[in-house]
């Protein structure tokens, strides 16, 4: 048998993917070669056949290995091996047909056990030719391999997961690239694969977490900026009001301190007035004491000038009770000044609402009022003072005419001159308190400036808040346009739950598993193993 396995005159034959030819050379059959052939059937399992595939006999290795006897196969033909639709095909016929010709097979091949289950045989189909030079036998030397191809398709199968897995891992991180935080792959395997996906997993959980917290940061941002935006705007309108109130209160007190002036200018030219009446009435009292002899001849002059010297007293009584008013408006005039001088003071110092403007308004306006009434008291006093001037040229006038008849009312004469001095020392009452008066209003009008000044400031202030306010809106306008564009950042992002996708490019995605232990967060959007295809009916392709 071993002559016929080695003869140089064997064609070898490659029609399978993995094998290389084996070359056979026949050799006559003598006893060197009986020990080869005695451990090839130890080691080997070993099966000859008819040219036509009847099965001729076989060595226990052979036996074993498919589970049969020797009386069950003996004269049955080769198909029993294999599946019958295999046995069936043009392939099965055109295997035995090349072997018949005398051409050599060597492949790994798929063989049914007689239990029904698959047994991997690595085979070589060895033509063996009888003295005519025809093909007298098939012999099939055997190495039982199924362990060997069980592993393969097992190490096949773990690669096709792996590779399944990895598509699964990219195509989530692809989805996890592009933004969606929904992402979520789906695994319960152990191992490395298994803590590469729950370390995916717990990534992108995260991410998703830190997105959310910036997400509601920027809500809260956007928010304060606005409630800040209301306020600057609230504030800046008070600015704006409070400028524009101080700028009114400025206005009427320059105007309130040009009425000032004016009044002490009347006051000033009516004191110069009554220094200048009673220096008259010392210089008539003089001439009163030099018409003395004269002035019995004047009696009803006299009279007369008597009477108009009480008309002129009671002018200057009434003068009286005019200076007093105007002391009494000098005094509140003081006073209210001194109170509007402080509430300027405290506006300036305090950066007060427009309350307290409106408040020192009114200080404002009583001021204005009480410097009008002593515009109109000091206009009635000069009046009055013109009317005693013009009733005391008539007394002089009368006095000067009726001089011959002064000395018949010497004796009313000297009164007169009593009543007259007293007219002089109520003058210089009067001058007096007219100087008391422009003195004071010389200091309403220093704390008016001063009043004026600080309003100045007020507006000047108010001017700065109101623009520091608009810097303060500007910048929140920046923020919230800062926010904005951080909004739509976010916005990007998919953060909530997805509806299922269509599976591509290695995306297989569906909703319909939950996170995993650890995770937290909203629901995620799994992305799930690629179900395993259906095994082929032979693992490795061959050639029969």
């Amino acid at each position: 048998m071993l002559g016929s396995l080695f003869d140089s005159d064997a064609s070898p034959h490659d029609d399978g993917d993995e094998t290389a030819p084996h070359t056979t050379a026949r050799h006559d059959t003598d006893t060197g070669t009986s020990a080869l052939v005695e451990a090839i059937h130890r080691s080997q399992a070993v099966i000859e056949f008819e040219p036509d595939g009847t099965i001729l006999t076989a060595n226990e290795n052979f036996l074993n290995t498919m589970g049969y006897d020797l009386d069950e196969i003996r004269g049955e033909h080769h198909r029993i091996f294999v599946e019958d639709e295999y046995a069936r095909s043009d392939e099965y016929r055109a295997f035995w047909d090349a072997l018949g010709r005398g051409k050599y097979h060597t492949d790994r091949l798929k063989r049914i056990h007689k239990d029904g289950r698959e047994v991997w045989l690595q085979a070589t189909y060895n033509p063996v030719f009888g003295e005519d030079g025809e093909v007298a036998k098939i012999v099939k030397i055997a190495d039982d391999v199924t362990d060997q191809v069980e592993m393969e398709r097992e190490l096949a199968e773990r690669e096709t997961r792996l590779s399944e897995r990895i598509d699964t891992l990219l195509g989530a991180m692809s989805r996890f690239a592009k933004g969606d935080l929904t992402v979520y792959v789906d695994s319960d395997e152990g191992g490395d694969i298994g803590r590469l996906f729950r370390g995916f997993n717990e990534a992108v959980s995260t991410m998703h977490e830190t997105v959310e917290e910036v997400a509601d940061a920027i809500s809260t941002a956007d928010s304060t900026a606005e409630q800040v935006g209301a306020s600057a705007e609230q504030l800046l309108s008070g600015a704006e009001e409070q400028a524009t109130q101080a700028e009114e209160v400025a206005t009427a007190m320059e105007e309130m301190t040009r009425t000032i002036a004016n009044n002490s200018e009347a006051i000033t030219r009516t004191n110069d007035l009554a220094q200048d009446n009673r220096q008259t009435a010392r210089e008539n009292g003089q001439v009163i004491l030099q018409a003395v002899d004269k002035m019995e001849e004047i009696g009803a002059a006299v009279e007369q000038s008597a009477d108009q010297v009480e008309s002129l007293h009671e002018a200057s009584e009434e003068i009286g009770e005019i200076v007093e008013a105007i002391d009494e408006i000098a005094d509140q005039t003081n006073l209210l000044a001194l109170n509007a001088a402080i509430e300027a003071a405290r506006a300036g110092e305090g950066g007060q609402s427009g309350t307290t403007g409106q408040g020192f308004a009114v200080v404002a306006e009583e001021i204005r009022e009480l410097a009008g009434r002593s515009d109109e008291a000091t206009s009635e006093i000069a009046d009055r003072i013109e009317r005693i001037q013009e009733q005391t040229r008539d007394a002089v006038e009368t006095m000067e005419a009726r001089q011959e008849e002064v000395a018949a009312g010497i004796e009313l004469a000297r009164e007169a001159r009593e009543a007259f001095e007293e007219i002089v020392e109520g003058a210089e009452t009067i001058s007096e308190r007219i100087r008391d008066v422009a003195a004071a209003t010389e200091q309403q009008s220093s704390t008016s400036e001063q009043v004026s000044q600080n309003v100045d400031s007020i507006y000047a202030v108010s001017q700065e808040n109101a623009e520091a306010t608009r810097d303060i809106t500007r910048a929140i306008a920046t923020l919230q346009d800062a926010s904005d564009a951080a909004r739509r950042l976010v916005q990007q992002l998919q953060l909530a739950r997805a509806t299922p996708s269509t599976r591509g490019d290695g995306d297989r995605a569906h909703t319909s598993a939950k996170p995993s232990a650890g995770q937290s967060g909203p629901s995620r959007q799994p992305v799930t193993d690629a179900p395993e295809s259906e095994p082929t009916r032979e693992a490795v392709s061959h050639t029969r």
